[in-house]
C-alpha cells in the first residue's frame, strides 16, 4: 500500500509479522518529498504516520524530508534515519517507533 510515486529505501524486520520499510513520497509542493513509513503486520502493509515538524509538509515552511535506512531491535523498537531539508539547511532526521512512529 505504498503512496503513489513513493520510493522505499530501507527495510528492517523485527519478525516475520513485524516488518518496517522507509523512504519518501511526493509532497504537495513541486519537488518536495515527505517521509514515508510502512509496516507489515504479517498480513498486509499499512502506511504509518511519520515524522512532522518545522520544515516538513504542512508546517508552513517549505522543505523536504526522507528516511533512508531502518534498523529493528528485538524488543520491537524500530529506528530510521534520513534527512530534512529546509530553506536554510539540511538536518539529520531520526525516527523511533514501535507500533506507530513518534
Amino acid at each position: 500500500a505504498a503512496r503513489r510515486g513513493g520510493e522505499l529505501q530501507g527495510v528492517a524486520a523485527v519478525s516475520t509479522e513485524d516488518v518496517w520499510a522507509v523512504g519518501s513520497s511526493p509532497g504537495s509542493e513541486e519537488g518536495a518529498t515527505r517521509a514515508l513509513v510502512q509496516r507489515f503486520d504479517g498480513k498486509a502493509w499499512a502506511i504509518v504516520p511519520g515524522p512532522g515538524g518545522p520544515g516538513s509538509e504542512g508546517s508552513g515552511v517549505p522543505g523536504s524530508e526522507a528516511l533512508t535506512a531502518a534498523a529493528a531491535l528485538p524488543d520491537g523498537t524500530m529506528w530510521a534515519v534520513g534527512y530534512r531539508d529546509t530553506a536554510r539547511r539540511r538536518a539529520t532526521l531520526v525516527v523511533r517507533g514501535s507500533v506507530t512512529c513518534t
